[in-house]
């Protein structure tokens, strides 16, 4: 895919990010930090998932991609797995109708089926979708765990030390701030104009 025709593009007078995609970190460090199990603070990050979505649709944010479970996560305890899972249920259950009525589709990408990870991108989960501009990893870890690696090789990333039960519009907002003042380069080179 050619890079340079995915750019953002000018909405409502600024500058929105086309494709955001969010690594959601620190449920059960947020919960942990309040003497709570670590079940809450993944029940708190759905409601974080709803705000966010409702915040990217605001904000004319076309594609938002949202990282919830890793392959290595399969090695935490089964109580935390089967409340994992039973949250994506009640989210799909619950969400997907009004979320369906509001134009927005739901995908789920990933390892599925055990995918070759060394395809390229027109055999990715992730074919047709544009590469991220933004891409958000909140609770303060700087790295990309494995998510959507080849799409993001000229994504600007946002690494925020909030956990993600307390994302919403307003930690949205500032990380699409940050990208706004950023020169996307590409890989080429960029020359200002001097009149």
């Amino acid at each position: 895919m050619n890079k340079h025709n995915q750019s953002p593009g000018w909405r409502g007078g600024a500058l929105v990010p086309r494709h955001v995609a969010i690594i959601m970190d620190g449920n059960g460090r947020w919960a942990e930090s309040r003497g709570l199990p670590r079940s809450a603070g993944h029940h708190m990050g759905v409601e974080a998932v709803r705000r966010t979505v409702r915040a990217a649709m605001e904000l004319g944010i076309q594609y938002l991609t949202i990282f919830s479970f890793s392959s290595e996560n399969w090695a935490r305890p089964a109580a935390e797995i089967d409340d994992l899972m039973g949250l994506m249920r009640r989210f799909i259950r619950w969400d997907l109708a009004e979320l369906h009525q509001k134009g927005v589709r739901i995908g789920v990408i990933g390892e599925r089926d055990r995918v070759d990870p060394e395809a390229l991108s027109a055999a990715l989960d992730t074919y047709g979708v544009p590469d991220p501009d933004l891409l958000i990893r909140t609770s303060g870890e700087l790295r990309l765990s494995n998510f959507l690696l080849w799409q993001s090789a000229y994504t600007e990333f946002v690494f925020l030390d909030a956990y993600w039960p307390d994302f919403g519009r307003d930690l949205l907002q500032q990380a699409i701030d940050e990208f706004r003042g950023r020169i996307r380069r590409f890989g080429g080179v960029v020359t200002r104009s001097t009149g």
